[in-house]
C-alpha cells in the first residue's frame, strides 16, 4: 500500500471521532457528542444552637443534602457575615470568642459539584443576651400615713425591667414589728393591724429563673382618733378615756370618775366666726372680731347650734325640742348620742385638768392661761392668744364661763357615779365652767362650779362642743 492511500484511511478512520458539520440539500446538520454537566440542588441549612447566647460556639448544618443531577459527589463552602458584614470566617463553624450579644450571625452555604456551584442557602440567628436578673422595682406602703382603721397596700412605683425581655412576677411577703406576719399578698386588711405598730412591705422580681434582691418600704400604725377641723372653721381634739379626781377640798368633795369613751372637744370655745357660719346671726354684745368668743348665748342657744353642726355633717342631733324648749330635752344618754353636744361637767373638767391638776387650765398662775377681771382691761379676748394647757385646750380658765351639758346640783358630788356620771337627772339651772373675763381669777378655778337658768344670756357666758368618739 503506498503511502497515499494509508493517509487515506487514516482520515476516514478519525472522521467519526468529531462533530462535523455537512451540507447535504442546502441542509445544515450538527452532530452532538452528548456529554453534559448541570449544577447541584439547594441544600436545607440551619445554625446550632438555635437561640445561642454570647458563650455558645455556633455551627451551620447542612440539615438536607444537596443534590446533583449527575450524581456528582457535592462539597460545601460556607461562608459568615455578622450585622451584615463579611466576618471572614469560611468554616462550618463561628468560635463563641468573635461572638457578642445582640449579634446577629448568618451562614451561607454554597453546594459545589467540582464544576458548577449550585444555588446558595442561608441561616441566621441572634446572640442573646445572657440572662440577667430583672432590676428591683420601686415600692411605696399606702396609704403613707395609716391609721388603725386603714387597709394597708404594698404599691409598685416603678416597675422591674428585665434586661432580656422577659415577664416579670412580684412575690410580697410582710413584717410587722419586725417579725414575719404570714401575709404574702399585695394587702393587708385593718382588723390586722394596732396602733403604734410598724408594718413592712418586701418584694421581689422573678423572670422565672433568677430573682432580684429585696425591695423594702414601711409605715408606721397611728391612731385613727386624732384632732379634725370643723366646717365652721374650729379644730376638734381628741382626749383619750381615761381617770381623774374630780373636785377639791374647797370644791367636792373631790371623787375619783373614770370616763369610758374617748371624745373630741373644741380646742377653743365657739367663736363668732363659728356661730356666724352656722347660724347667720351674731348675738354678742361685744366683738373683737371672727376670733372673738361669742357670748349673749344661753344653754338652749348652744343645744341649737350643737345640733345644726350634727345636722350640716349628717349626724343625729343630740337635743329634741319641745317646741321651742330645749332646756330638758337631751336625746337620752349624752354618751351615747354621735352627734355634737355640750360637755359634761365630768368630762369639762377632765379636758381641763389634761392630767396636770393645776389650779387653773394649763397653769398655777391665772394670768397665764386665763382672761379675768385682773388681766383682761374689760370685755373677752380672741381666743388661743394665752397657754393651752397640755391637751392643746385653750380658754379653759377665764374668757367667757362655758355652758356644760349637766343640771346644776351643788351636791351632786355625793352621789355620783363613779363611771361616766351623767348629772342629775333634773334640775332648774344648767352647770357653767371657768370662769370669764367679768369676774376675778378665783372664779377660774377648774374646780369652780357655777349655774345658770337654760334661758339666761350674759356678755361673759359662751360654751364650746364636744362629741364622743367611742360609743358605749
Amino acid at each position: 500500500m503506498n503511502r497515499s492511500m494509508i493517509l487515506l484511511l487514516a482520515a476516514g478512520a478519525l472522521s467519526g471521532c468529531f462533530p462535523d458539520t455537512r451540507t447535504e440539500d442546502s441542509a445544515t446538520v450538527t452532530f452532538d457528542s452528548g456529554d453534559s454537566n448541570s449544577p447541584p440542588g439547594k441544600a436545607e441549612v440551619a445554625i446550632t444552637p438555635h437561640s445561642p447566647g454570647d458563650a455558645d460556639d455556633l455551627a451551620c448544618v447542612v440539615v438536607a443534602e444537596a443534590v446533583d443531577p449527575d450524581g456528582d459527589v457535592v462539597t460545601y463552602a460556607f461562608h459568615w457575615t455578622v450585622d451584615g458584614q463579611d466576618a471572614g470566617l469560611t468554616t462550618a463553624t463561628a468560635s463563641n470568642t468573635l461572638t457578642s450579644a445582640n449579634q446577629e450571625w448568618t451562614c451561607t452555604v454554597t453546594p459545589s459539584d467540582g464544576t458548577v456551584d449550585g444555588t446558595s442557602s442561608s441561616a441566621t440567628v441572634l446572640i442573646a443576651a445572657p440572662n440577667a436578673a430583672p432590676s428591683a422595682p420601686t415600692i411605696s406602703v399606702s396609704p403613707a400615713l395609716p391609721t388603725d382603721a386603714d387597709a394597708l397596700r404594698c404599691d409598685i412605683d416603678a416597675a422591674s425591667v428585665d434586661p432580656n425581655g422577659d415577664a416579670v412576677e412580684y412575690t410580697y411577703a410582710w413584717r410587722v414589728n419586725g417579725a414575719d406576719a404570714g401575709i404574702t399578698g399585695a394587702t393587708v386588711a385593718a382588723t390586722y393591724t394596732d396602733v403604734n405598730d410598724t408594718w413592712a412591705c418586701t418584694v421581689t422580681a422573678s423572670d422565672g429563673s433568677l430573682t432580684t434582691s429585696a425591695t423594702s418600704a414601711s409605715v408606721v400604725i397611728v391612731s385613727s382618733f386624732q384632732d379634725y377641723s370643723l366646717a365652721d372653721g374650729g379644730t376638734m381634739v381628741a382626749i383619750a378615756a381615761g381617770s381623774f379626781v374630780m373636785g377639791t377640798s374647797d370644791y367636792g368633795p373631790s371623787h375619783n370618775i373614770t370616763l369610758s369613751h374617748d371624745f373630741w372637744i373644741g380646742q377653743t370655745e365657739v367663736t363668732q366666726g363659728q356661730w356666724h357660719a352656722v347660724m347667720g346671726t351674731d348675738p354678742s354684745r361685744y366683738s373683737c372680731g371672727d376670733d372673738c368668743p361669742v357670748e349673749t348665748v344661753s344653754w338652749q342657744d348652744a343645744a341649737r347650734y350643737a345640733n345644726a353642726v350634727s345636722t350640716s355633717e349628717g349626724l343625729p342631733s343630740c337635743y329634741t325640742a319641745s317646741g321651742s324648749d330645749l332646756a330638758s330635752s337631751l336625746a337620752g344618754d349624752p354618751y351615747a348620742c354621735e352627734g355634737y353636744r355640750l360637755p359634761t361637767e365630768a368630762e369639762w373638767e377632765y379636758a381641763a385638768n389634761a392630767d396636770d391638776y393645776y389650779a387653773y387650765a394649763g397653769s398655777n398662775s391665772a394670768n397665764n392661761v386665763a382672761w379675768t377681771a385682773d388681766n383682761s382691761g374689760g370685755p373677752p379676748h380672741e381666743v388661743a392668744t394665752l397657754t393651752a394647757n397640755a391637751w392643746g385646750l385653750y380658754d379653759m380658765s377665764g374668757n367667757v364661763w362655758e355652758w356644760v351639758n349637766d343640771w346644776y346640783d351643788a351636791n351632786y358630788y355625793t352621789t355620783s357615779p363613779s363611771t361616766d356620771p351623767k348629772g342629775p337627772s333634773s334640775g332648774s339651772n344648767r352647770g357653767a365652767r371657768g370662769g370669764s373675763w367679768v369676774f376675778g381669777s378665783g372664779n377660774s378655778r377648774i374646780a369652780q362650779r357655777s349655774a345658770g337658768s337654760p334661758t339666761a344670756t350674759d356678755a361673759g357666758l359662751g360654751f364650746r362642743i364636744l362629741r364622743t368618739s367611742s360609743l358605749p
